[in-house]
């Protein structure tokens, strides 16, 4: 691995030896691990969260809210460790 300036200056090298690796291309295009997808999804719900409420959409607003904290829950619950909240 290296720093963003050893990838910069070493570009011209780099490049050509990505794309023979990765089908051509040269920008990561894999999976995202599911811990960093599932803390996305929790930000997205809580940006619908604050949506409904504003629309004064309560029922919405429930049903959105427990599918914050079930996500949590089995989010942040991993063996051996005490849960906790997410920062907003």
């Amino acid at each position: 691995m290296g720093c963003p300036q050893c990838y910069e200056s070493f570009k011209q090298y780099l490049i050509p030896v990505l794309k023979r690796s990765h089908e051509g291309k040269i920008k990561h295009v894999g999976k995202i691990p599911k811990r960093n997808f599932q803390h996305q999804n929790i930000k997205d719900l809580k940006a619908k969260l604050d949506e409904a409420i504003t629309a004064e959409k309560y029922e919405d607003a429930c049903i959105i809210r427990d599918a914050i904290k079930r996500l949590e829950e089995h989010f942040l619950c991993q063996p051996n460790q005490t849960p906790k909240k997410l920062d907003s």
